[in-house]
Formats: structure tokens, C-alpha cells, sequence
């Protein structure tokens, strides 16, 4: 009953000291100042602007492009290994929570044996030969727990629930990288489909102005000269239109490879002509620098990094204090002897409690404290590197296409002229008043023209597909937040810290 006592009172006191938790003092606060708005993002409106960015690839109204999208979000196997990192995560969460707790075993044992003594010499007091059967049984039952002192075990357990959170997180932002790649993919393959058509047309040109300088050159009037100038240009013409096959085929084999298909057989329909910037969808607005912070899955996987680092150090400074540890031990069992002795039996029980002071470790716990410190303020120079290069890409994409819608409407007046040129031309060789090689020139400065008009357009669709990205578009889908599942109450308490 003494010792019932004595194991009471350490029980009380651990349990008074139990909310002295070590935490770091370390600030984890960004040393970026964000600024109010995105510079070149004017014309913000927060009354009537439209800042959804998921699934942003729906607002092309391409049923080609949110097919393709759809397979690969669905089939990718870089998300799907991703899963698997989040399954590994959650369980390592789940250990170290469990470990909080207390743990308890049951313990067996069992024997039989015989034995026979024989005695060479006859005495009177004892038989010759004496024989047994020991047959023997053992039970226990055994509990310890290492209380929670100064917060080592919560730290360890916030350690790992922030990994897991950072898991999740880590995939959103794959998903993102994802969808911006085939997005990618799928404009440069319908632009090298339609500069395919622009080679076709200039090769029919080019055609019709060989038959023209090889009917003049038989009538005397042009060079060989000409003729081999028309049919290098006609080589080189037919040779970028290879070039341009064999691109649009590699792209369709990328977008299979982000599905998670093999190429071949994998098809991929281009629909209508790749919108310019007047017919493409509105950039995003109303998204303000400080909103990145919650809409970037990467720069929340870093933060969920930095908080278990700092768990980290906050159980490394614990490893300075003492450690209590409660044990607990039943025992029973039973020995029985066949023969002349009697069986026995009997059990046991102990309560006891063990308090670890560190005094000399070498140096170790003071040297394992700066290594977290050191990882820790290593996470916070790169979190605030991630974040400074977060709002450069947006800033950039904004940037981007103010240019190319500029770019676009300075091409539409140079095709334009070069139409009317290209129709002038026409009509003073009816009259007799040029030659048609000038009117197979200006149709060829004019599918010039259109051509890079196209480059113009993807361009134009590349930048701003990077800009949804960039705003963190692509992951925060309804139907994703509906199926999150989490696997621990620490996991809960790490997604609830601000």
C-alpha cells in the first residue's frame, strides 16, 4: 500500500508538470515585405473580379484540352506515387502519435520435463530411485509509460504531422506543375498543326511561282538562277514541314506520358484555332500578393516544413530536461512436481517510476539543438527565396501578356497591309504593271506574317496558362476538398495552426 502511495504522488506530479512544454523561440515569420498589388496587374477590380482559378483550363472551352487534362490528372503516375508519399507520411504521423501514449503487453510462458535420480548407495532415509513431471505456467501483464514532460513526444508527434500535412500539400502543387504541362503541350501541338496548313499554303505558292519562272526562263526571259532560288526555297519549306510533323508527334507522346499512357495508339484532336488575346479568357484578376500565401500549395508545403523543423528543435532543447517514465508489472504462475513434492503458485505485482536527469552527453544534446537551429533558419531563407520568386512569376505573367496582346495588335495591322499589298500587287499583274514573282513575294511575306502571328497566340496561351499556375490555379477543386482525409488528431492540430 506504501508503494501505491509513493507511485500516486509521482503519478500527481507529472501530471502538474505535464503542460510545461519546450517550444522554440525562434521567429518564424517571413522577412519578405509583400507588397500591396501586383504592379503589372492594372485594372484590378475586387467589385467585379473573378479570381477562381480552378480549373482554369475549362474556361478555353476546348472539349479536346479538359479531355486530356482530365486523363492526366486522373492517370499521372508521378500523383499517383505522390499518394503513396502521403500514405507513408500519415502512417509515420500515427506512430509518432501514438507514442504519446502509453503501452501495455501480455506475456506467457509454459514448460513440462522429467527427471530420475537414482542413488548407488541404499539409505535408509531416502528411496533409491526418486522421479518427477515439473510441469510449470507463467503469466504477466506489463505497462509503461514515459509522461510527456517538457513536450518531447508532442514535438516529435508535430514533427511528423507536419511532414504529412506537407505531403499533401507537395502533391497540390504537382498537380499544378501538371496541368500547366499539358496545357503547354497541347497549345504547341495545335500550333505546329496550324503552321502546318501556313507551309502548305506557301508551298502551293511557291508551286505556282516555279511553273511561273520556269515558263519564263524556257520563253528566255529568266535565269537558271531563278528557278534553282524558287526550288531551294521550296527544299527548305517542305523541310520545316517535316520538322513540324515530328514536333506535333512528339508533343502527342508527351501529353500520353503525363496520362500515364503508352504513345502509341494515344490520339489528340486539336479543336478550333488557338484564340488570340482578344478571344481568349480573361486574365485573372482581383488576386493580391498576400493571398498567395494561401493559394500556392508549394509555399504552404514550405511553411508545414518550417513548422516541423521547428518541432524539431523544440525537441531537441528537451532532450535538456528530465524524463519521467512509469512502469507497471503483474506477474502469476504456477509449479507443479508429480512425485513426493508438491506443487507451488503464487503472483506478483510492482509500480514503479523512473526520473532521468542528463548530466555529461559529450556535447551531443547542445550540438543536435544547433543542427535544428541551423536546418530550421536554412528553411526560412528558402521559404522566403520561394516566396520572392512566387511573385516575380506572376508578376512576370501579367507583364507578358500586356506585351503579347500589344505585340498581337501590331501584327493584325501588319497583316493587314499585307493583305492590301498582296491584293495591289495582284491587280497590277492583271494589268500587266508587275511581275508575279512580286505577287507570289508579298503572299509569302503575308503567310509570314500569319505565322508569326501564331507564334504570337501560343506564346499569348503559354503565359497565360503559367499565370493561373502561377496564382496557385489547378488543385483547390471542389470535388478534392470533398475527399481529403486525415489520419491523426496531430495531422488535425497541424492543419488548424495558422
Amino acid at each position: 500500500m506504501t508503494m501505491m502511495r509513493i507511485s500516486s504522488v509521482w503519478l500527481l506530479a507529472a501530471l502538474t508538470v505535464a503542460g510545461c512544454s519546450v517550444t522554440t523561440d525562434a521567429d518564424l515569420s517571413s522577412r519578405v515585405d509583400l507588397p500591396e498589388v501586383f504592379e503589372n496587374a492594372s485594372g484590378q477590380n475586387p467589385a467585379d473580379a473573378d479570381s477562381d482559378t480552378a480549373l482554369w483550363w475549362r474556361r478555353w472551352g476546348d472539349p479536346e484540352l479538359e479531355r486530356v487534362m482530365r486523363l492526366a490528372l486522373e492517370g499521372n503516375l508521378s500523383l499517383k506515387t505522390a499518394d503513396l508519399r502521403i500514405a507513408e507520411a500519415d502512417a509515420y504521423a500515427k506512430m509518432a502519435d501514438a507514442d504519446r501514449g502509453p503501452s501495455a503487453a501480455l506475456g506467457a510462458a509454459g514448460g513440462f520435463g522429467r527427471t530420475s535420480v537414482s542413488s548407488p548407495v541404499s539409505l535408509p532415509f531416502l528411496p533409491d530411485r526418486i522421479s518427477s513431471s515439473p510441469r510449470g505456467a507463467m503469466g504477466s501483464v506489463a505497462a509503461s509509460w514515459e509522461i510527456d514532460l517538457f513536450g518531447r513526444k508532442q514535438s516529435d508527434a508535430d514533427v511528423y504531422a507536419y511532414r504529412a500535412l506537407g505531403s499533401r500539400q507537395q502533391r497540390q502543387a504537382a498537380e499544378i506543375e501538371i496541368a500547366g504541362r499539358v496545357a503547354g503541350a497541347y497549345f504547341q501541338m495545335c500550333a505546329a498543326s496550324e503552321k502546318r496548313k501556313l507551309l502548305d499554303d506557301s508551298l502551293k505558292e511557291l508551286d505556282n511561282l516555279r511553273r511561273y519562272i520556269r515558263g519564263r526562263f524556257e520563253a528566255g526571259q529568266a535565269r537558271a538562277a531563278d528557278l534553282k532560288r524558287v526550288e531551294s526555297e521550296i527544299s527548305h519549306t517542305a523541310s520545316r514541314a517535316s520538322a513540324l510533323a515530328a514536333a506535333e508527334k512528339n508533343l502527342r507522346m508527351t501529353i500520353a506520358a503525363l496520362a500515364g499512357q503508352i504513345p502509341e495508339g494515344f490520339e489528340v484532336v486539336c479543336g478550333e484555332k488557338l484564340p488570340d488575346y482578344e478571344h481568349a479568357p480573361a486574365a485573372p484578376a482581383g488576386v493580391y500578393p498576400s493571398d498567395l500565401l494561401q493559394r500556392r500549395p508549394d509555399l504552404a508545403a514550405k511553411q508545414s516544413e518550417i513548422r516541423s523543423l521547428a518541432a524539431a528543435h523544440a525537441s531537441a532543447v528537451a532532450e535538456l530536461y528530465p524524463r519521467l517514465s512509469l512502469s507497471f508489472l503483474w506477474n502469476t504462475g504456477a509449479l507443479r512436481i508429480s512425485g513426493d513434492l508438491e506443487g507451488v503458485k503464487g503472483w506478483g505485482s510492482a509500480l514503479g517510476a523512473d526520473l532521468v536527469l542528463p548530466l555529461y552527453t559529450g556535447g551531443r544534446i547542445r550540438a543536435g539543438i544547433d543542427a535544428a537551429d541551423a536546418r530550421l533558419k536554412a528553411a526560412l531563407a528558402d521559404y522566403d527565396r520561394r516566396l520572392l520568386e512566387a511573385l516575380a512569376e506572376v508578376e512576370r505573367g501579367y507583364s507578358n501578356l500586356k506585351a503579347g496582346a500589344d505585340r498581337q495588335r501590331k501584327l493584325v495591322q501588319a497583316l493587314a497591309d499585307a493583305r492590301a499589298l498582296t491584293s495591289m500587287l495582284g491587280k497590277m499583274f492583271d494589268l500587266d504593271a508587275a511581275d508575279y514573282d512580286r505577287v507570289v513575294d508579298a503572299k509569302l511575306k503575308e503567310i509570314g506574317i500569319r505565322n508569326e502571328m501564331l507564334d504570337a497566340v501560343l506564346e499569348y496561351q503559354q503565359d497565360l496558362a503559367g499565370l493561373f499556375a502561377s496564382l496557385g490555379g489547378g488543385w483547390d477543386r471542389p470535388e478534392q476538398a470533398q475527399g481529403k482525409q486525415h489520419g491523426t488528431d496531430a495531422m488535425n492540430r497541424a492543419e488548424k495552426s495558422p
